[in-house]
């Protein structure tokens, strides 16, 4: 398989990178014309960028208003933690059975950023770095390629963009976090792969209980509500 992008790639990580910077916000529209004058291209190749966007779960095509940047509700975000809560739980435990001496070091550097960007005397552009390094970090470990294929695509990516943005701003929940982050590290670190795995499964509730909330917020409680 060639490494060599094609200009269509090339216009399609460009649009990406607007949409997973908070640019291009959830809903709006891409026309293909004003894309083209912004990146100095004809239509042809936007045109294919926005199919390949599509294909890769960043935008939605509508009938009438043509490609939009994705919107996801707080329900459907929900759904996928639900699944993420299962795959993380699984990587954090193959984690604490391989993780060596080297991977334990650079874990509890990723824990030390953390903790002194929540003290606030962390240099400004750190953002949520450090939390998608230490689950980045884990799935790493785990040795499992499948997990980090999921797990580090664009749709994953952009789904945390817009769980930071709009349900995970409670107050107090860096510092809940954190702590969360160091017990997982700490069974990790011992090599305790059943209570690493309860630790994250856990940890992954936890945001899916701040995002249920919000779901209620708006759309109000049903009795099937799980979460």
């Amino acid at each position: 398989m060639s490494d060599i992008l094609t200009l269509p790639d090339i216009v399609a990580e460009k649009i990406a990178a607007a949409i997973l910077s908070g640019e291009f916000e959830p809903g709006a529209q891409l026309k293909e014309a004003a894309l083209a004058k912004r990146l100095a291209v004809s239509r042809a190749p936007v045109r294919e960028a926005l199919r390949l966007l599509e294909e890769r779960r960043l935008i939605e095509r509508h009938v009438y208003s043509g490609a939009r940047v994705a919107v996801f509700t707080p329900e459907g975000v929900a759904d996928l933690y639900e699944l993420r809560e299962v795959l993380e739980a699984r990587a954090a435990f193959k984690a604490a059975m391989r993780a060596t001496e080297k991977d334990v070091e650079e874990l509890r550097a990723i824990i030390d950023q953390e903790a002194t960007q929540i003290s606030g005397v962390a240099a400004d552009g750190f953002g949520d770095e450090p939390n998608i390094n230490f689950h980045q970090k884990i799935i790493e470990i785990s040795g499992n390629r499948e997990f980090g294929r999921l797990m580090n695509n664009d749709f994953w990516r952009y789904n945390r963009i817009l769980y930071r943005m709009h349900w995970g701003q409670d107050e107090g929940r860096d510092e809940e976090r954190h702590i969360e982050h160091v017990r997982i590290f700490e069974a990790i670190q011992s090599g305790d792969g059943p209570l690493a795995e309860l630790l994250m499964r856990r940890h992954v509730q936890s945001t899916r209980v701040v995002i249920g909330e919000a779901r209620e917020v708006r759309y109000g409680r049903r009795a099937s509500d799980k979460v």
